[in-house]
C-alpha cells in the first residue's frame, strides 16, 4: 500500500469511527441548547440501541429496517420517560444536582443493559455485503459507507429541521430566550421533552449503524462519552455542526494514533484538544449559530 493510500485508509477509518462520536455529540448539544443541561447519559442510547437491535434480530428474525425503527422508537420512549419522570419534577433543583442526575441515569441505563443482555460483547451483521471496496488503493467496507453516508444525511436533516420547521424554530427559541418563549406561547417543558426524544433517537441511530463495525459491551457508553466530550470541546459546545466536525476529527485522530502510535492513540486526541482549547477555548465552531 502506497503512502497516499495508507493515509486515505486512515481517514476513511477515522470518519466511520468518528460518525458515532458525532451523532452522540449532536444529541448532547440538542439537550444542552434547550435545557442548558450536559447529559452524561447520552451515549447510553447508542449502547441500548446496539444491543436491542442485535438481540431482536437474533430472536425474532425480523428485517433490519423493521427492527431499527422499533429500536429508535424504544429509544424515544426512554428519552421522554426520563424527561417527564425525572427532569420535569427536578426542574427547580440546583443546576449541579440535575447534572449529577444525568450521571445517575447513565449508570442505571448501563446496569439495565447488563441485567437484560449480560456481559458478552456483540457485533451486528453488516447492512449489505461484507466484501470491502477498493477506493484509490484503500479498502473500505460497505458498512463504513453506510455509516458515513447516514451520518451526513442525518446531520443535514437535523440542521434543516432546526432552521426550516416550526418545531425546530420553537426549540431554538427556547434555547435562545427561554423566558420570552414562554410569553409568546411556546411550552418550554414540551420543548425539553422533544429535545430528549430527538437526542435519544439520534443516539440510537449511532448505535445501530456502528455496531457492525465495532463491538459493543454493556459499558461501551462510558468509553464513548469521554471521546464525545472531547468532540464537543473541539467542535463547540451547543453547536450542531460543531458536534459533527468535532466527532469526525476525533475519529480521524484516533485512527492516526492507532496507525502510527498504537500504544498512545488517545494521547494524540488530548494533544489536539489542548491546542484547540489554548487558542480557541470556545471550540472551532463555538459561538456560531449551528
Amino acid at each position: 500500500m502506497s503512502e497516499s493510500s495508507l493515509w486515505l485508509q486512515v481517514i476513511l477509518t477515522g470518519l466511520s469511527q468518528g460518525s458515532l462520536f458525532a451523532l452522540v455529540a449532536i444529541g448532547f448539544n440538542i439537550i444542552y441548547n434547550v435545557a442548558a443541561l450536559p447529559n452524561f447519559s447520552q451515549a447510553e442510547f447508542a449502547t441500548i440501541a446496539a444491543f436491542a437491535t442485535f438481540y431482536m434480530i437474533k430472536a425474532f428474525h425480523l428485517p433490519l429496517i423493521v427492527v431499527a425503527l422499533l429500536v429508535i422508537l424504544l429509544a424515544a420512549a426512554i428519552g421522554i420517560i426520563i424527561q417527564m419522570a425525572v427532569f420535569y419534577p427536578a426542574r427547580n433543583l440546583p443546576h449541579m444536582n440535575q447534572v449529577l442526575i444525568t450521571c445517575g441515569i447513565q449508570f442505571i441505563l448501563q446496569g439495565a443493559v447488563l441485567v437484560i443482555w449480560g456481559i458478552d460483547p456483540i457485533v451486528s451483521l453488516p447492512f449489505t455485503g461484507s466484501e470491502p471496496i477498493d477506493f484509490f488503493g484503500a479498502k473500505i467496507s460497505t458498512q463504513s459507507l453506510w455509516v458515513i453516508g447516514l451520518t451526513m444525511i442525518l446531520t443535514a436533516s437535523i440542521y434543516l429541521f432546526f432552521s426550516r420547521t416550526i418545531w425546530g424554530k420553537a426549540l431554538r427559541s427556547v434555547a435562545e430566550k427561554r423566558d420570552i418563549a414562554g410569553i409568546v406561547g411556546i411550552n418550554a417543558s414540551k420543548m425539553d421533552a422533544l429535545a430528549w426524544v430527538l437526542a435519544a433517537m439520534i443516539g440510537a441511530v449511532g448505535g445501530i449503524i456502528i455496531a457492525p463495525l465495532y463491538p459493543f459491551v454493556y459499558e461501551s457508553g462510558l468509553m464513548i462519552v469521554g471521546m464525545v466530550f472531547c468532540s464537543i470541546a473541539i467542535g463547540g459546545m451547543g453547536n450542531i455542526l460543531g458536534g459533527l466536525a468535532g466527532g469526525m476529527l476525533i475519529g480521524m485522530l484516533l485512527a492516526v494514533g492507532a496507525g502510527f502510535f498504537a500504544a498512545f492513540k488517545e494521547i494524540v486526541v488530548f494533544v489536539v484538544l489542548l491546542i484547540v482549547l489554548t487558542f480557541r477555548p470556545q471550540g472551532l465552531l463555538g459561538g456560531k449559530q449551528g
